[in-house]
């Protein structure tokens, strides 16, 4: 199956609750340094139904003062949803930002059964 209807076909699926890890390859290319690093972090680290705060994020890679870096590279995701920035939240638990708007971000979340 030709790869854009792989991920067509897989994110049908995670919007019906029907799957919660795609199994397309993810291409980072043109994301690089650290922000790369805190995508990649991201992806295999924080699963389906789960949060993480952007200063959690920032300790897992090494850099716990880098908290505004990690809100800058979940700018810079190239693909939402597969790599999950809608898991990553303010450290009061609210919701923080998200580039697709902050509803997005809550529909996302609820389909993962996650505490908004």
């Amino acid at each position: 199956m030709k790869k854009d209807l792989r991920i067509a076909k897989q994110l049908n699926q995670y919007f019906q609750g029907k799957r919660k890890i795609f199994s397309v390859p993810i291409d980072l290319y043109g994301v690089s340094g650290f922000s790369k690093k805190v995508l990649q972090t991201l992806t295999h680290e924080v699963g389906f139904g789960q949060k993480i705060s952007y200063g959690e994020l920032a300790s897992r890679v090494g850099q716990p003062q880098a908290v505004r870096a990690v809100g800058q590279a979940m700018r810079k995701n190239p693909i939402p949803i597969v790599i999950p920035c809608h898991r990553v939240v303010a450290s009061d638990g609210s919701l923080g930002g998200y580039s697709a708007g902050l509803h997005r971000k809550k529909r996302l979340l609820m389909i993962e059964k996650t505490t908004v």
